[in-house]
């Protein structure tokens, strides 16, 4: 139970209003429909923009590198963040790491920012991460200081004990909520869904009047004439609202209202996926629509996904845990990265992967066992040789290869034929 002033002492002012009171009453949007980031999940585009990009970024792997005086990286797998961001967020058993980054991505974008306190043992290092409501917080800047404090309590809390990634943010420290910002587009789409379940539970009919030629001979059989004709052709017969009405001694039906199809019912439904695709920063294909989606640019479309919804966010959250899960030292070295393997989003297709790897070698830039871990094998002993094209050449050496080519020519011909 939550305790709840009275209006003479309210536990929540208009300068502070507490969550569930900015939600009573600045959720409702121009259709007249009550949107807010749990309501709005109930539109279909929503619940799967929000869905595709939270569980791409929690699907990744996140990896520790320390980077050694020949600039070469080593992984650093040992290290106790690397086991919260890849396992579980607790040592003795809490939520999958997976489960913990879908989350945190939801918040992000639904609410505009997530909050997750660390747990340290006595060394200052990480070994829990707990998620927060990130809508019983704010956050604002004082003196040029970021503070984010309890709305319940009025409490700032300890910005170096907890994560912070916010969305879009206007001042730098608290993040704009999504929702809040496209409720009129998603609550054009709720009421549109609305208005279409509320047609076919109707039989699928429009309001309608019967033109009756003559008079009815009292008050109370046109009342009955009414009743029994809405009993068998209205909504609230199932079973007969398809079927044919039959009507007699020249009646006519004349229906009212504007037919679905008239009114763009579709295509305002149609319409309402790809403003939500704007909002969110996802392809069209992304959210299952294919209408304008060929063989030829899906996979393009698909490399921006990543390279424009994803590694946003992935930069953001590799920042923020770079400064908070690392040690002072660590960070002080500068030596130490967090970053998301993205490798396998970018992979195209097999026809794709097979081109860049024959580059990559013929190049030098990939050994046989660096192509191996690529596609997920296993390595081999002798493939960690680097092998280059014959006929690459430096530039300045141009001459003297020619120079050597047309003796050892010369040479060849004086073994075949006796002479020079």
């Amino acid at each position: 139970f939550e305790k709840r002033a009275n209006l003479e002492n309210p536990s929540t002012s208009l300068a502070n209003p507490a969550a569930w009171a900015v939600e009573l009453f600045s959720s409702k949007s121009d259709s007249g429909v009550s949107v807010s980031e749990k309501t709005s999940l109930m539109h279909s585009a929503v619940w799967n923009a929000v869905q595709i990009i939270a569980t791409t970024c929690a699907s990744l792997s996140i990896d520790i590198f320390e980077i050694n005086s020949d600039g070469n990286k080593i992984s650093k797998k040992t290290l106790p963040a690397y086991r919260l961001l890849n396992r579980s967020t607790r040592f003795e058993g809490g939520i999958s790491s997976f489960i913990h980054r879908q989350t945190a991505l939801t918040w992000a974008l639904l609410w505009g920012n997530y909050l997750a306190e660390i747990e340290r043992d006595l060394r200052g290092a990480p070994i829990a991460l707990n998620i927060l409501d990130s809508s019983q917080y704010k956050g604002e800047t004082k003196a040029g200081k970021k503070i984010i404090y309890d709305l319940r309590t009025s409490k700032p809390i300890n910005l170096a004990n907890v994560l912070h990634v916010p969305n879009i943010t206007l001042d730098g420290v608290w993040g704009i909520s999504t929702i809040a910002n496209a409720k009129n587009s998603i609550g054009l789409g709720l009421a549109t869904e609305k208005f279409g379940n509320k047609f076919f539970a109707n039989g699928a009919h429009l309001g309608a009047y019967i033109e009756y030629p003559g008079m009815f001979s009292s008050a109370a059989k046109k009342e009955e004439f009414q009743q029994k004709f809405n009993e068998k052709y209205g909504g609230l017969n199932k079973d007969m609202a398809r079927g044919a009405v039959v009507l007699d001694q020249g009646m006519k039906l004349h229906q009212l209202g504007v037919p679905p199809e008239d009114a763009q019912f579709l295509q305002t439904r149609k319409y309402t996926v790809g403003d939500v695709a704007r909002w969110f920063n996802v392809p069209l294909h992304k959210l299952k629509d294919l209408d304008r989606s060929t063989n030829n640019n899906i996979e393009h479309q698909g490399i921006e996904f990543v390279t424009d919804t994803i590694n946003p966010w992935n930069i953001k959250f590799e920042q923020e845990f770079e400064d908070k899960l690392l040690t002072e030292d660590q960070k002080r070295s500068g030596r130490f990265q967090i970053r998301h393997n993205t490798a396998g989003l970018l992979r195209g297709d097999i026809k794709t992967q097979t081109e860049h790897i024959t580059a990559m070698i013929e190049k030098g830039v990939y050994n046989q066992n660096m192509a191996l871990s690529f596609l997920g094998l296993n390595t081999i002993p002798e493939g960690n040789r680097h092998f280059i094209q014959q006929q690459l050449m430096p530039l300045d050496k141009v001459d003297e290869v020619l120079a050597n080519q047309g003796s050892n020519f010369n040479k060849e011909r004086q073994n075949e034929d006796g002479e020079t």
